[in-house]
């Protein structure tokens, strides 16, 4: 009688086959491209190569660059995502726990009243979304995605347009899978 496999080593063996596929493509992208990957250095390389096109931003901002945004704006402008929602304040990302994120709000925020709350959450404790405490410092990335949410949004920058601060987001749910 043949064994059943149970469900968690299916899922293991689909992982390490879509490991193995991921890793393939790439090294065949730096082989094409003519380079040698080798560890970081490899992959440092690869995220520098924009084959004629602009660099995308691969990662979410940092808190530290976060509060340095909002004191460039003026601090009575109520803030709003490019999609037209309010920005609400931080809280932990779905993500990853340890990571901040900003979700959208029913009540508009002022860039002052955020700018307050991001510089609060320097070394403040917040809770995971399923349970854990985790201490924020000026390198937590912050991300732009709702309560619950993990769909790699993240804010590229904020500009002032007509009396409103208007955060530019974008989504880089597939290069920010690539790199791993």
């Amino acid at each position: 009688m043949e064994a059943i496999p149970t469900a968690s080593a299916l899922r293991a063996s689909r992982r390490s086959k879509r490991c193995a596929r991921r890793s393939l493509s790439v090294d065949r992208d730096a082989r094409r491209e003519g380079r040698q990957r080798s560890g970081e250095a490899g992959r440092e390389q690869a995220r520098e190569t924009t084959q004629g096109r602009p660099e995308r931003k691969r990662e979410a901002v940092r808190l530290k660059d976060w509060i340095e945004t909002l004191e460039a704006l003026p601090k009575g402008a109520v803030v709003v995502f490019d999609t037209g929602e309010n920005v609400g304040p931080l809280i932990s990302w779905r993500g990853i726990y340890a990571q901040l994120t900003l979700p959208t709000a029913r009540e508009p925020w002022t860039v002052k009243e955020l700018l307050k709350d991001a510089k609060g959450a320097v070394g403040s404790v917040f809770t995971g979304y399923k349970g854990g405490d985790y201490v924020m410092d000026e390198s937590t990335p912050v991300w732009a995605d709702d309560y619950g949410r993990c769909t790699y949004r993240v804010p590229t920058g904020a500009v002032d347009k007509a009396g409103m601060a208007v955060v530019m987001t974008e989504v880089i749910r597939d290069e920010y899978r690539e790199m791993w």
